[in-house]
């Protein structure tokens, strides 16, 4: 069994800016998107289905369809762009949750956000539920 918990990091952003993550915990419960993996959005659908930080921009309200560059990490904005940081915690690159029970990784080590989406398949309530500090588990 695989058990994900928020790290130490995440928990002292979420009290840094609740109302940043409550936006996008809502976005990611609302039943409005549709979860894909491996990819931030399938084009001319950028409004209706992404990853979990795809659905970060929306509830922030940065444009999705915008092809500028993001001056925060140089990426196009579709693939994270503007929104990069809450609470002083890097949502692209930051450790969001530890796994612990694993035997193909070592414990304690850290995902970020992408990994749960897309290495774990964890959907956006399970990522939610991260994000506000509860425990998910996998089966086997």
């Amino acid at each position: 069994m695989k058990r994900f918990t928020r790290t130490e990091a995440l928990a002292v952003a979420v009290e840094t800016d609740p109302e940043g993550f409550a936006k996008w915990v809502a976005a990611l419960r609302s039943g409005k998107y549709e979860q894909i993996q491996r990819k931030m959005s399938h084009r001319g659908r950028e409004t209706e289905c992404g990853c979990c930080l795809h659905i970060l921009q929306l509830a922030q309200g940065v444009d999705p369809k915008l092809s500028t560059k993001s001056p925060d990490l140089g990426l196009p904005v579709g693939e994270l762009g503007h929104v990069v940081n809450l609470g002083g915690f890097d949502v692209g690159y930051g450790q969001a949750a530890v796994l612990k029970g694993s035997k193909s990784s070592k414990p304690g080590r850290g995902q970020r956000f992408s990994m749960l989406n897309d290495k774990y398949d964890l959907n956006f309530e399970q990522i939610a539920d991260i994000i506000e500090g509860k425990i998910v588990e996998l089966g086997s």
